[in-house]
């Protein structure tokens, strides 16, 4: 057997060597992965070429009917695998491991999210605009192999019936509208957004998903053995769509709470790629004195709302929040006298040492010639160019210089001096040090005024929350969103 294969992957190198280096790199290495995907896709001229030599024919063909029936997956398998066979008698050479389809986990490149279900659609009618009938019935899941003209059916546009138009001047029957018109959609929204997709795909800047939270006590009522997965598979559809209508610096943003939240990350993670995760915001939506039931052995007031892009190439910026500048942190003076005890070199930078009866630091009222003292620690030390420096070159330092000393470092900063004082620690067991850093230049020139703050992590909103029941003149009980945080979101 071990002959057998080691000519068998000669043959399908020689093979794949009629691609030049579409398959196989200038040095001789297989790319695996490109042959593989292409293998997926059903390649034409690859599978074809394949077939064509007498070997691989035999080993990995069966004949079934007069038809010839190529054993992707078995081949597939091979070749995955044939980087351990070289010398061992089995594939699973000397390795050790968890596996999956007798394949190693740590090898696939695709972790997902599995489910029943994940390769169907599910129409899922959630409201009262529903027929009455569909409310909680026993939906169909319609696969997406075996019933795929059905799903194209559901998914054809559908013409909007009942339109009317709003303006100050109040209802009026409406026989068409254009791209200045603002646009509410009343029906199944997976039948909507596929009925939206040819005119606006590719334009949506941002779409907010307020799904149903699968809690048991919501709108989603398929409360059987598999809710879970159907909830999934409910989701799976919706946000394949939303990512079509999305422009390429388009952004989604997902509101839950932690009842599905953990899987709709890994599911999301799965459709719009996680390196295009752009964060995740915390919303408080009750107080602690607020509880949803006095029975209740654990009271939830924490939302979540997930915001990705569509685009990995695509450059994605919040609207910040604009403050004037402070100076109030700038409060520090630091003097020295005499000579620094010695003067080196660290990277591409002078650095003098001063002992610390050499230093004098004087606190003041902040001004625009104060220094702010930050301690060089956690993110700092790959945040920024002073952060870094400590980080590669002072951090330890204590060991040699000794405890209290202060370093002057030249030509580093941007805040107008040619230098920055760093100090490491101060007495035994610590170990971390600061350094003090000066109005930014862009600052002190006038060409800012302003400073841009981070959008927050966490964001209270329960007061909203309380209050929002008749917003807009529309009574909802349960799960209507306070137009101060879509106000908050669209912002």
């Amino acid at each position: 057997m071990m002959q057998i294969d080691t000519r068998l992957m000669e043959q399908v190198k020689d093979v794949l060597q009629q691609f030049g280096t579409k398959y196989i790199t200038k040095d001789g290495s297989l790319k695996r992965n490109a042959v593989i995907s292409d293998l997926d896709k059903y390649d034409k001229d690859l599978m074809v070429a394949l077939l064509a030599n007498n070997l691989i024919k035999d080993e990995y063909t069966e004949q079934i009917a007069d038809t010839t029936v190529f054993k992707l997956n078995h081949f597939i398998e091979m070749f995955e695998y044939q980087e351990f066979w070289g010398n061992s008698f089995t594939k699973y050479a000397n390795r050790i491991g968890l596996t999956s389809d007798d394949k190693f986990i740590s090898d696939s490149d695709d972790v997902v999210l599995d489910f029943p279900y994940k390769d169907t659609v599910l129409k899922a009618g959630m409201t009262k605009d529903d027929v009455d009938k569909e409310v909680g019935a026993d939906e169909p899941f319609l696969n997406e192999t075996l019933a795929h003209s059905e799903i194209s059916e559901l998914f054809e546009p559908k013409v909007l019936v009942n339109a009317k138009l709003y303006d100050t001047e109040g209802e009026h029957k409406a026989t068409n509208f254009d791209d200045n018109d603002n646009l509410v959609i009343k029906g199944n929204n997976l039948i909507a957004l596929h009925s939206i997709a040819k005119k606006y795909a590719g334009k949506i800047k941002l779409i907010y998903l307020d799904p149903p939270y699968n809690t048991g006590s919501d709108s989603f009522k398929y409360n059987d053995r598999f809710s879970h997965a159907t909830w999934l598979t409910f989701m799976k559809s919706r946000l394949e769509i939303a990512k079509t209508l999305m422009s390429d610096n388009g952004v989604i943003a997902i509101q839950l709470d932690d009842s599905e939240g953990p899987y709709l990350k890994v599911l999301t993670d799965s459709i719009f790629g996680r390196d295009n995760e752009l964060f995740t915001q915390y919303v408080l939506v009750r107080y602690a004195n607020k509880t949803l039931k006095s029975d209740m052995d654990y009271h939830k007031q924490i939302e979540q709302i997930h915001y990705y892009k569509k685009n990995s190439n695509a450059e994605v910026k919040p609207n910040k929040d604009k403050v004037p500048y402070d100076y109030s942190k700038f409060c520090y003076e630091v003097k020295t006298t005499g000579k620094p005890s010695s003067s080196i070199m660290l990277g591409d930078k002078q650095v003098d040492i001063f002992t610390k009866d050499q230093v004098e630091f004087k606190k003041t009222s902040g001004n625009p010639e104060g220094l702010k003292e930050i301690w060089a620690s956690g993110t700092i030390l790959n945040g920024n160019s002073s952060g870094r420096f400590f980080r590669d070159y002072l951090s330890g330092r204590y060991k040699k210089d000794g405890y209290g000393v202060v370093y002057k470092v030249y030509d580093i900063g941007d805040d107008g001096n040619d230098y920055r004082f760093f100090t490491g620690p101060k007495k035994a067991g610590a170990t971390k040090g600061k350094y003090y850093q000066g109005v930014p230049l862009d600052v002190k020139n006038g060409k800012t005024s302003q400073k841009l703050l981070p959008i927050p992590g966490f964001i209270d909103m329960a007061g909203s929350f309380g209050n929002d029941r008749l917003e807009g003149g529309v009574e909802l009980r349960n799960g209507k969103k306070p137009e101060k945080l879509l106000k908050n979101i669209i912002k």
